[in-house]
């Protein structure tokens, strides 16, 4: 595969997601056969092929309604390997010989086992058109609530301003790969990329015509590792269109709290709101975490908060992700 990072919302891939299993969808990804449809998204990073962005997108086409489920790179996950970190399973299937099609369908299994449902396709990408497509749509309108100054190559730094900012394909890359200035790390980056999803989710909605989008997917679609096929996911775009899909979204991180243990940074899953968060946004029906990955039940700072009945969900909606405050950190 090509040079790989962190980037992980190339146009095309997250528009297919939303828009499946839409009412006039059916032929088109016939395999879809519940109430709403889910998929995996994956984002890689330069080197080590970790895919440090993942999340999950579910679309309920009775309510129109589309649910992402970000899960911290740092996650705790049991898979013998490395640190036992979620990120890494796709990354060691590969160091093992996998084609980068069969480690993400093991990776695939393994996530969807885990939070007790199953996926109707997943989407792998990487950076390498990025900056191209996003200055194909002429840039996205970023709303902060405070000013931002981004490090970037060279001790260079992108100035983005409160309220209202037109990115280019540069500094988007930028925005989303950024971490090292938040309070909260990956976790303030997260919260980052919730607002850029909510701005191409307005764009893709507000501006873009078809043909438009068939220029921008066609042109990186050989570059992505997905098993949805090219025609499927053009109809499933078309549909998408007109389903003004931004006032209709919910983000939040899976529920949990990051920990230093030994000298590494995990993310830990709560166990019960986790689960009340795969119901609704990814559809599970089978019991959550059956084989206790999630958890290192060998010592007390996992399992505090994995058992912790008080930690909850975090919604973003279109109405305030505005709100969310990307805290800087003090120096």
């Amino acid at each position: 595969m090509k040079r790989k990072t962190i980037t992980l919302f190339l146009i095309f891939a997250t528009v297919m997601t939303l828009a499946a299993c839409a009412p006039r969808s059916r032929d088109a990804m016939k395999k879809c056969d519940r109430a709403g449809s889910l998929f995996l998204v994956a984002g890689f990073d330069d080197a080590a092929e970790n895919t440090d962005v993942l999340f999950t997108v579910g679309y309920d086409p009775a309510i129109n309604t589309a649910y992402v489920a970000q899960i911290p790179r740092d996650t705790y996950f049991q898979f013998g390997k490395g640190q036992n970190k979620i990120n890494q399973i796709y990354a060691t299937a590969r160091a093992e010989g996998m084609s980068a099609d069969d480690a993400m369908k093991h990776t695939a299994a393994l996530i969807s086992d885990a939070f007790g449902t199953s996926f109707d396709g997943y989407v792998a990408i990487g950076i390498s058109t990025f900056r191209k497509i996003v200055d194909a749509i002429g840039g996205l309108d970023i709303e902060l609530s405070s000013d931002m100054n981004i490090s970037v190559e060279d001790g260079k730094e992108i100035i983005l301003r409160k309220g209202k900012n037109h990115i280019s394909g540069e500094v988007a890359e930028a925005f989303v790969r950024f971490r090292s200035g938040y309070a909260l790390g990956d976790l303030g980056r997260m919260d980052a990329q919730k607002l850029f999803l909510n701005a191409l989710f307005k764009k893709l909605s507000g501006g873009l015509t078809f043909p438009e989008l068939l220029r921008v997917g066609t042109t990186f679609y050989k570059d992505v590792v997905t098993d949805i096929k090219l025609t499927d996911a053009l109809s499933l775009v078309r549909e998408s269109l007109t389903s003004d899909i931004e006032r209709h979204s919910i983000y939040a991180t899976v529920p949990g709290e990051a920990i230093n243990y030994k000298n590494i940074s995990f993310y830990v899953l709560n166990r019960k709101s986790a689960a009340e968060m795969a119901v609704r946004y990814m559809f599970a029906d089978r019991e959550l975490d059956s084989e206790l990955r999630f958890c290192n039940g060998n010592d007390e700072i996992f399992k505090d908060v994995y058992y912790d009945d008080t930690i909850g969900i975090r919604e973003y909606r279109d109405d305030n992700v505005t709100d969310i405050n990307i805290t800087p950190k003090r120096n």
